[in-house]
């Protein structure tokens, strides 16, 4: 029998071709994709790159020494990134990527970087400053510098990540070195997923600008100096305007108007060495209007706080503690600002050394879901608040001091009062009320001081101011619980809003205490009647109630609170109805969605402007539109905006001027 090998042949014969090519074709994309060896830039020389190359390290040295990665471009080196001694510039492009597998170290350290701060020239390098413009992706899975030993990441280097850009850190010990500083623009992020980031001493710092983010799991700011250093110029472009300028106030090293997520710890440090450049007392920590700080560890010094170098904290937006607020030296809480520790340990150990004592200044709103013990200073402003939800005591320095807490607005605590060293009042002529309010007992031991500091009455509390009730410091007099309490409602308005239809809208402070708002309505006779009912909402503080009786003429409305211990009576507001007048209202008030809706009832047709303001007056929106005749509905996008307290201001030219408050939740 006859058989036919040809076919079978010529099949494996290609098959062993196809092959080879395989194989070259393989070898050939292998060749394009391998690791380069180490790529050195130095003495103004420059490279520029948009493809997919890895390095196995880099090196950039001398005076405008230049690396770009493009929008095309995925750079990965994997070892060590250092960056060092002259004046240079790095920029990674929208799109582009640098992977870095060891750790990234600068050091701007010469004779040729001897200012204070970059002058930036209009062509984007510098001529006294390295700076990494990030507006891609750069990841560091080593550390940012070498180590807290060496710390080289420091003397005007640079980190702006810019909009759209995204920094990560997977080290465990990343180092801001001396003068070492990180901007973070509006839209860009900055992740550390290692265990550890510090921010070292003399003038290291982190700005978080508003829209700005950063994370960490453990973050700690380290003292800082207070000098007032000079630019080499006056001005500088965008985005460097802000960083440099001619007169520069005394450095924080951490600024934030954005958002910071700390998972673990925020240490907050004294300075580690005191030079006649490095004083007490200079601000190390703000917390912007804007600015949002969220904790999930504790808030602390990492030691006790010492005389060499005293580390502040001043919060102006708001700072959420989950777990405890301890060993703190100067806490300063601004009108606008919140603070709520809600730890089982709260708000203790913020003594000072021997011979200085800490001080809480308190002119916002300061919340404690547990005790608060052994601290210094408390200092309660006229326009502060503070409200302790387990007990006040052992608030005492045994040693060359006293703990003194002084009330000149308002005090609430939901247990026991025990074992205090001073608790006093600051008391004008033109003050009448400081009231110190209490659910538990109070129990005034030897030692305890409880005073009108103005007028040197002393009163002692024990069995004779029994549980439930607060005691005016200023008169003397005993009152009811709700007194302290209700006295805290901090707004209340009311707007014509469409047809037959007017809006209440009211702010309150004890938001995390049982309450509930009975609204009240009354017209030219009088005589009020209960119109409807708004229960407080834990972590609510913005509420509003509408209205759809009224008909043309003058309305009164009142709120009465209820709450444990009694019921209070807000102010009385009057409007007066109109027909075919223009009227606004906003739905929801209270909102974590992306957008809010404007309702406008317009007599005509007419222009309209609207604009959304936070609570220190700055514009972050603004649309102008043609609302007709007749009912209107307009969506603004707040998808950008903060948790927080904002404004929708609306104006029109038929006399139309509204200002309606919402909360960002």
């Amino acid at each position: 029998m006859f058989v036919d090998f040809t076919l079978p042949q010529s099949v494996y014969t290609l098959r062993r071709y196809a092959a080879i090519v395989l194989l070259i074709i393989y070898l050939m994309l292998a060749a394009s994709f391998h690791t380069q060896a180490q790529l050195t830039l130095t003495n103004g020389q420059s490279a520029s790159l948009n493809t997919t190359v890895t390095y196995s390290s880099v090196s950039i040295t001398g005076a405008n020494t230049t690396l770009s990665v493009g929008s095309s471009g995925n750079v990965s080196v994997t070892g060590a990134f250092t960056w060092l001694d002259q004046p240079s510039y790095i920029s990674i492009a929208s799109g582009g990527a640098l992977t870095i597998g060891g750790d990234l170290q600068g050091d701007g350290n010469t004779g040729t970087n001897n200012a204070y701060y970059p002058c930036i020239n209009t062509s984007g390098l510098t001529s006294q400053a390295m700076i990494i413009d990030c507006k891609g992706s750069l990841t560091v899975n080593g550390n940012l510098a070498a180590g807290s030993g060496t710390k080289r990441f420091k003397n005007w280097v640079f980190l702006h990540i810019d909009s759209g850009g995204t920094v990560t850190l997977n080290g465990n010990d990343n180092v801001m070195g001396p003068r070492g500083i990180i901007y973070i623009h509006k839209g860009g992020k900055l992740i550390v997923n290692g265990a550890n980031m510090l921010v070292e001493y003399a003038y290291s710092r982190i700005e978080i600008e508003s829209g700005g983010t950063m994370s960490a799991v453990n973050l700690t700011i380290n003292g800082n100096g207070s000098t007032v250093v000079t630019s080499a110029c006056s001005t500088n472009p965008s985005p460097y305007n802000g960083i440099a300028t001619t007169n520069n106030p005394p450095y924080t090293s951490l600024h934030v108007d954005g958002t910071l997520n700390v998972s673990g710890n925020f240490s907050v440090d004294d300075a580690s060495v005191s030079t006649s450049s490095m004083t007490a007392g200079t601000g190390h920590v703000t917390i912007s209007n804007s600015g949002v700080v969220t904790v999930g560890g504790n808030f602390m010094n990492g030691s006790a706080p010492t005389t060499t170098g005293s580390d502040t904290v001043t919060v102006n937006g708001t700072l959420n503690v989950t777990g405890n607020a301890i060993n703190n030296s100067i806490l300063n809480i601004g009108s606008t600002g919140v603070m709520n520790v809600n730890g089982g340990g709260g708000l203790s150990n913020n003594t000072g050394s021997v011979y200085n004592v800490s001080a809480i200044n308190v002119d916002g709103k300061l919340n404690v879901a547990a005790n608060t013990t052994n601290n210094g200073f408390i200092n309660i402003n006229a326009t502060g608040f503070v409200k302790v939800m387990g007990n006040l005591l052992n608030n005492t320095i045994t040693t060359y001091g006293v703990a003194i807490i002084t009330v000149i607005n308002d005090l609430y605590v939901q247990g026991n009062i025990v074992s205090n060293d001073i608790i006093r009042a600051i008391c004008p002529p033109t003050d009448t009320a400081a009231y110190v309010g209490w659910s538990g007992i109070w129990t005034s031991n030897a030692h305890d001081t409880v005073q009108n500091y103005s007028t040197g009455v002393k009163y002692y509390t024990g069995t004779q101011v029994p549980p439930g009730h607060a005691l005016n410091l200023c008169s003397g007099n005993i009152a009811a619980l709700y007194t302290v309490l209700a006295s805290n409602l901090q707004s209340f308005t009311v707007e014509q809003a469409g047809s037959a239809t007017n809006v209440l809208s009211w702010q309150a402070v004890a938001e995390q205490l049982p309450m509930t708002f009975i609204i009240q309505r009354a017209a030219t006779d009088g005589l009020y009647t209960d119109i409807g009912t708004v229960a407080a909402t834990n972590g609510q503080n913005t509420y509003t109630y509408t209205d759809k009786l009224p008909s043309t003429g003058a309305w009164y409305y009142r709120l009465k609170i209820e709450m444990p211990g009694g019921e209070q009576y807000s102010k009385t507001v009057m409007i007066s109805y109109q027909e075919d007048f223009p009227a606004v209202s906003l739905r929801p008030s209270v909102t974590s969605q992306p957008q809010i809706t404007v309702f406008v009832n317009m007599p005509a047709t007419d222009r309209l402007s609207l604009q959304v303001t936070d609570v220190a007056g700055r514009t972050l929106l603004r649309r102008t539109m043609i609302a007709e005749k007749g009912d209107n509905m307009f969506t603004l996008d707040i998808s950008q905006l903060h948790t927080g307290i904002y404004y929708v201001q609306a104006a029109g030219g038929s006399g139309l001027h509204k200002t309606l408050l919402f909360q960002k939740r």
